[in-house]
């Protein structure tokens, strides 16, 4: 939800997009956590690892609540919130 990608490794601010996207087509948002992006392409970096993690799936709600703004923040804070899990847990 980002819409970039992170130099840090840390999560960035998260944009309406995915979720906009996800409430139009009527399907739920699943929080994905990609680690280790940030150390891909680095100048001696051959073979870099990546994790990916899974959380539980977000409800979007139908595509009638795309009007209202307020819907769409909650969703992107249950996903930040997820994905922070996410974090907390593996690291």
């Amino acid at each position: 939800p980002e819409g970039t990608r992170s130099k840090t490794g840390k999560m960035g601010k998260f944009e309406p997009g995915a979720a906009l996207i996800a409430m139009k087509a009527g399907v739920p948002m699943v929080p994905t956590g990609i680690i280790g992006t940030d150390r891909i392409l680095r100048k001696g970096s051959f073979f870099s690892r990546i994790e990916i993690h899974f959380g539980q799936p977000v409800p979007t709600g139908p595509a009638e609540n795309v009007e209202g703004k307020k819907t769409l923040e909650e969703i992107g804070l249950a996903v930040r919130s997820s994905l922070e899990k996410i974090l907390n847990r593996i690291s």
